[in-house]
């Protein structure tokens, strides 16, 4: 029995992360929200149809993938991610035991 080869193979990219930190208020009591860099990680990144956004309960209307990152890195929603040349915010994180899996989408 052999194996048939896929068509189209994902390949993991590099992916920075960036975690959110509240600044302190200003005379306003607005937080300003920095990012600080975190590591660089190899991540296997989809994206996401108009149909999983739908049943996700997400709109349409913004590009979204899903980020697969390996175990040990956590991630919150409201931390972003640079990756393919731009930053995105973090929509959605599940955490599992041998892995995360984030939907993530783009900045404008």
């Amino acid at each position: 029995m052999t194996r048939r080869p896929r068509l189209n193979p994902v390949q993991p990219e590099a992916v920075l992360l960036l975690a959110a930190s509240l600044g302190a208020p200003d005379a306003l009591g607005e937080r300003q929200t920095t990012y600080q860099e975190g590591p660089t990680v190899l991540a296997t990144v989809t994206p996401i149809s108009a149909e999983q956004a739908v049943r996700a309960g997400l709109t349409q209307g913004v590009t979204r993938l899903r980020v697969r990152l390996a175990a040990g890195q956590f991630i919150a929603p409201g931390d972003r991610l640079r990756l393919r040349g731009g930053d995105w915010n973090v929509v959605t994180a599940d955490v599992r035991v041998s892995y995360t899996v984030a939907i993530v989408e783009e900045v404008p």
